[in-house]
């Protein structure tokens, strides 16, 4: 009778569902984005930003202090719609690395710790050699705090993309609290600075919290 280790018999699909619990529906959807001919400059601007190569051009030693934009404005703008639109062009150019849409009436989708989970477990599906780091800090340590997750996987890997990889975060004033929020958007900063292949999109109202 052969026996099996507990965590060799998970696919690292099972380890990746199991331990990050990623939200499905939070995720952006093809009949969400802008109506035909509508918002196009602004669209075409964040793409433009997003997949453009200037973060790649910089010497090791410099941070990527443009690895973060922030799209602001009131409600009922058209935010959300803008931001589905953003996504499927990413995806389209095979250049989303994730989203997460939140929503303050969905339980799911308007804690902050869901946030981080759902990004990684996009971004592993995105890039295989992250998915291979996460899978395995995983499997050392199943208890890994997300943020935690999150940085140290990315600094150990030893490869990298060949382009651009975006993540995606709509409607984050409708996600936890102050805080907590802080605390996301620090771990998401940090990351960009030092993954010059990483950049994110932010869209919110322009909450004081946020901006600073």
């Amino acid at each position: 009778m052969s026996g099996t280790s507990t965590d060799t018999a998970f696919s690292e699909e099972d380890i990746l569902l199991e331990r990050l619990k990623p939200i499905d529906d939070a995720s952006y959807q093809d009949d969400r984005g802008c109506m035909e001919g509508t918002r196009e400059h602004i669209v075409n601007h964040i793409i433009g930003w997003a997949t453009g190569s200037s973060s790649q051009d910089l010497p090791p030693e410099k941070a990527n202090v443009n690895g973060m934009m922030w799209v602001y404005g009131m409600p009922g703008i058209g935010k959300s719609a803008i931001a589905h639109s953003v996504c499927r062009l990413l995806h389209e150019n095979k250049r989303l690395g994730g989203s997460f849409f939140c929503r303050r009436d969905d339980s799911a989708r308007s804690e902050t710790n869901s946030v981080l989970p759902t990004l990684v477990y996009r971004l592993a599906g995105a890039f295989g050699p992250y998915r291979t780091r996460v899978v395995e800090a995983l499997r050392q340590d199943p208890q890994l705090a997300s943020g935690e997750l999150f940085s140290s996987t990315l600094q150990s890997l030893k490869e990298y993309p060949l382009q651009t990889l975006v993540l995606v975060i709509d409607a984050l004033d409708e996600c936890g609290e102050p805080t907590t929020r802080r605390q996301l958007l620090g771990s998401i900063f940090k990351a960009c600075q030092r993954n010059k292949w990483l950049k994110s999109v932010v869209i919110s109202r322009s909450e004081h919290d946020i901006q600073s």
